[in-house]
């Protein structure tokens, strides 16, 4: 997995938007919390983002799906996930996801998509069925677009489903910050039906429903 990681990190695929954090600069626009994180990070890792990025490349910005949690003055979290909605809009969508994730079940944020359908995925290590998982979203039309939220997983195959002819984008947790803005929750925080890895007890959820059951086309066991 590190090694494709690296692959696509250093992608210069025509078409391919590479994206990291926006975190190298002006670290005061985020909350007190992410700026430690990330100043912990960097003083670890930093020499690494050294000798993997390439030089005079533009990157693009991973917090596009994280609009929210993390920044410090919230006023545009709205526009940004308004603004968002026409990736979508009009779209014959297929989520990749974790068994649990459960892009889009009980808001509106995916309400503009055409259709959706659901391929889930296991929840934890999805990468040991990567073949399986990678072969499953083949069988669908060129025409769809695939949102993934698969942690690490999702932007390998992202990449690979790019380079097969489709539009894939890793899609990360922006399901769970567009929750945690609609209840204006200030920490993370579990979610009553969706798997949130980033909360305490975020792994126990409830029944999803019917509609999402149908939405459902295939299961990769773990």
């Amino acid at each position: 997995m590190a090694e494709r990681l690296k692959e696509v990190l250093r992608s210069q695929e025509k078409g391919h938007l590479v994206c990291i954090s926006d975190t190298f600069t002006d670290l005061y626009r985020y909350n007190r919390k992410a700026r430690r994180f990330w100043r912990t990070h960097f003083f670890i890792y930093g020499s690494w983002w050294d000798r993997l990025l390439v030089p005079n490349r533009v990157y693009y910005n991973t917090f596009v799906t994280r609009p929210y949690m993390d920044f410090a003055d919230k006023a545009n979290s709205a526009k940004w996930f308004h603004n968002m909605r026409d990736i979508w809009q009009g779209r014959d969508v297929v989520f990749i996801e974790g068994e649990k994730s459960r892009l889009g079940v009980g808001n509106d944020l995916f309400d503009g998509a055409r259709s959706i359908r659901r391929i889930l995925c296991p929840p934890c290590n999805a990468f040991d069925r990567y073949d399986d998982i990678l072969t499953e979203a083949q069988k669908q039309e060129k025409g769809v677009l695939f949102l993934i939220a698969l942690g690490p997983t999702a932007t390998i195959l992202a990449y690979d489903l790019f380079k097969a002819g489709y539009q894939a984008i890793d899609i990360g947790h922006v399901d769970v910050e567009y929750e945690w803005w609609k209840m204006g929750a200030h920490r993370k925080v579990k979610l009553e039906r969706k798997y949130v890895n980033e909360a305490a007890d975020g792994k126990q959820v409830s029944d999803a429903g019917e509609e999402y059951a149908q939405q459902i086309i295939a299961k990769i066991n773990e």
